[in-house]
């Protein structure tokens, strides 16, 4: 009986475990499948959510395209208010956030500077594309970037460029206003600092890319100006702050960039716009280049005093910038043909230019004097030492003596005028 008892034991141990179902679990300790009106109500559920969520979607998609199309359609108006340089127009459409920014921007309006001069010299030629787009938008629908693309040159060339220009717009009462950023410091970044040789660049973060290509541009031409002296002055150092504050679109003056001693200040690229082809960053590099080597020319590289003969060291300074194919030479068939109206005489209708102590703007008749005369003599001795004679402007008694030093030769009355006539025919 023992044994028989025993064996019964073993088996109950080696018996398997029935699997519990699957499922819910039941209070017997099974579970059972969910059942179909559960299913059903899961189901309805994401697909309510669904629905939910494509109509918020298509409601955010409707005001953000009413947004664009407002925001555009403010744009425009802009346009035609530059366009017929109308101020009253502009007030209407500028944000009042920044009086100093929005007082600015009248005024370009009124010159017609603010659609057709991005600043530095630079000019629009024509609008590539005629329809602006909206570039961002905030997801508030409360900002807006639109950017419009412009074909530009520089004076007297005949290059041409695409460069992409933008403007911050902000929604107002009623409209969207063209406003400067909101917060200066968040949209700028922080100020940083590159040296290049004699070149010190600071610029906002949020032009680094942009300021640095145009830095090494920059540096490269001024170590080419001044080459001729075998190198740069070892203690000369030029510093560009490529500012955020819309004052620096006002280019700089001729007398502040020759006569100054400070930073040279020049508006960090965003105001100006982005470069869309090759060659847009190389008139926009040589539109930030120009201001520098003036600078350099007249501060460092050339030992000229203020301020005797200066419409001629005004001439000679174009001319060097000319031989650094940073711009053309500027004299133009239309110049000589008003110095022909005037029956002009070379050397002996020049005393506007020889004895003129200051700047000339272009067309003035001692801007045309002292252009006639280098532009002249330098095509008669293309390797002339222009540093030399910026000098010599300081110590010459008069034109002739000049002249014979830039032509480094003596040349008789009549054979140098019967030079200048076959010049002057040939500039026809």
């Amino acid at each position: 009986m023992k044994g028989q008892f025993d064996w019964q034991v073993i088996e109950e141990e080696r018996s398997p475990v029935p699997p519990e179902p699957e499922g819910e679990q039941l209070s017997g300790g099974r579970r059972r499948r969910p059942g179909p009106l559960l299913l059903v109500m899961l189901l309805l559920a994401a697909g309510t959510l669904a629905w939910l969520t494509y109509q918020a979607r298509q409601r955010t998609a409707a005001a953000e395209e009413a947004a664009i199309a407002d925001v555009l359609a403010d744009f425009r108006l802009l346009l035609q208010a530059a366009e017929t340089e109308d101020r009253e127009l502009t007030t209407n459409l500028l944000s009042g956030r920044d009086r100093a920014w929005a007082a600015q921007q009248r005024a370009r309006v009124a010159t017609g500077a603010l659609l057709q001069e991005p600043g530095l010299g630079l000019v629009a030629v024509e609008t590539a594309d005629p329809s602006p787009a909206v570039s961002w938008l905030a997801p508030a629908l409360d900002e807006a970037t639109v950017v419009i693309t412009q074909t530009i040159t520089l004076p007297d060339t005949a290059e041409t460029g695409l460069l992409a220009r933008s403007w911050l717009y902000r929604r107002g009462d009623g409209r969207w206003l063209y406003a400067p950023p909101r917060d200066p410091a968040e949209y700028w970044g922080s100020r940083r600092q590159r040296q290049l040789g004699h070149l010190t660049i600071q610029y906002p973060a949020r032009d680094e890319e942009l300021a640095l290509r145009l830095a090494d541009e920059m540096a490269a031409a001024l170590e080419q100006a001044c080459a001729p002296a075998g190198g740069c002055p070892e203690q000369m150092e030029m510093v560009v702050v490529l500012t955020a504050q819309p004052s620096g679109l006002e280019a700089p003056a001729l007398e502040e960039l020759v006569f100054g001693d400070g930073p040279l200040y020049l508006p960090a690229p965003s105001w100006i716009g982005e470069p869309v082809d090759e060659n847009g960053f190389r008139l926009l590099a040589r539109a930030y280049s120009r201001p520098l080597l003036l600078a350099a020319l007249g501060r460092d590289l050339w030992s000229w005093r203020c301020c005797d003969r200066a419409p001629l060291l005004q001439a000679l300074l174009d001319a060097r910038l000319a031989q650094l194919d940073i711009q053309p030479w500027p004299m133009r068939p239309e110049d000589f043909a008003i110095l022909r109206e005037r029956e002009f005489r070379l050397f002996e209708d020049t005393m506007t230019s020889w004895y003129g102590q200051a700047f000339s703007p272009r067309r003035d008749m001692a801007w045309l004097e002292a252009h006639a005369v280098v532009g002249f003599l330098l095509a008669q001795n293309p390797d002339a030492d222009l540093a030399m004679l910026a000098a010599r402007l300081n110590e010459s008694p008069n034109y002739w003596f000049w002249a014979f030093d830039f032509l480094g030769e003596r040349i008789g009355d009549r054979e140098l005028e019967e030079r200048w006539q076959a010049y002057a025919e040939a500039n026809r």
